[in-house]
């Protein structure tokens, strides 16, 4: 697997672990088995199930390329308001690495927030990263937004 599709693959993954982590009967992270290789299939989508179908298989940290990984943790940037248009980041502690992001953005007094971006931090090829940055505009001709950059770390 690249690089990259290896990333795409980690943030979807650590997104759905982050979302789906109170679904008390789930045991086991599975994803599409390839015919051909065997493997995880590129581009399968994970599901968080009791046990992994027969068409599938149990995936891991180190099947996702992310080596001795202890846990995630999400943490928060801070909160921005304007009238216009705003950028917000969220920063891992250092030695974490980012595994995905997002934000959360609320209209006030008829403020319509649309996101513009998001991505990790830094976007360089190559390079790991370790923060999440969005980037938000207000689409109602009155009103504020108010965002809160999220960015989920693998704790080594």
């Amino acid at each position: 697997m690249k690089p990259l599709e290896r990333y795409t693959v980690v943030a979807a993954t650590v997104g759905l672990i982050v979302a789906l982590a109170s679904y008390a009967n789930a045991a086991v992270l599975c994803g599409r088995r390839d015919g051909g290789t065997g493997q995880i299939a590129d581009g399968a989508s994970l599901k968080l199930r009791t046990a992994c179908k027969s068409n599938e298989l149990p995936v891991d940290a180190s099947t996702l390329g992310l080596g001795a990984v202890s846990g995630f943790i999400v943490r928060t940037g801070n909160t921005v308001s304007t009238n216009v248009v705003l950028s917000s980041s969220a920063n891992c502690e250092p030695g974490e690495f980012a595994t995905g992001g997002g934000v959360l953005a609320l209209g006030n007094d008829g403020g319509l927030p649309v996101m513009r971006s998001s991505r990790p931090q830094p976007d360089t090829p190559g390079t790991t990263p370790t923060g999440w940055r969005v980037t938000e505009v207000n689409s109602a001709a009155t009103g504020t937004i108010t965002a809160t950059t999220y960015v989920v770390c693998a704790v080594p």
